[in-house]
Order: structure tokens, then sequence, then C-alpha cells
């Protein structure tokens, strides 16, 4: 994000193209490449099968929010900084995390 002017006013994507493309100018300038929206995953439907649709907790009450990668299912709380810790679940009865296998072929030099 150093190269980015983030001050610039950028409301299309012609803008942010251009934005980009004009970013660097040593020893290229960046080769931005326009997709149109098919292209783009729609995260909303993705994320709306494992997760609530509504957060079941105030954030904006909430002075530390977690979530753990052991758990992804909950979420942890508290409301004040000397309070207890509170849980929650945010996902949905049927899911399932994804779970990445660890590769131990690669060996060290």
């Amino acid at each position: 994000m150093g190269l980015i002017n983030q001050k610039v006013k950028a409301e299309v994507p012609s803008h942010w193209y251009d934005l980009f493309r004009g970013a660097r100018v040593k020893p290229s300038l960046f080769e931005v490449i326009e997709v149109e929206q098919d292209l783009i995953r729609s995260w909303t439907s993705f994320l709306q099968t494992y997760y609530k649709k509504k957060c079941p907790l105030a954030t904006r009450d909430g002075k530390e929010i977690s979530a753990c990668k052991e758990h992804p299912q909950f979420l942890t709380y508290r409301n004040t900084y000397n309070g207890h810790h509170e849980t929650t679940i945010v996902t949905l009865p049927n899911f399932k995390p994804i779970v990445k296998k660890e590769t131990s072929s690669l060996k060290p030099c």
C-alpha cells in the first residue's frame, strides 16, 4: 500500500484502474487487468451458507472481540476491559470447518 495514494477519491472501477496503473513508474507501470463483474465472487452469497446473517452480539459495545483458529464457530468477547469473556456461536448448525492438511513432503535443507 506504500505506492498507492490513499487520499485520492476513486469512486468507480475505472478510477481504481488508473490509480493502480500510475502507482509505479520504475521499473515499469503496474499491469492492471480489467475484469467484468461476473468474474468476481459474490462473497455475500458464499458466506451466507456458513454464517448467521445477523451478528448475535452487540459489536459496538464490545471492548475486545476475538476469533480462534481452533474453534472457528465461536466468537469470544467482553464488554469491559476487566470483565469476563463470553462466547457466542456465529455459524449455522450445519457448519463444517474447512481443514487444510499440512504436507510434510518438504524437508528443511
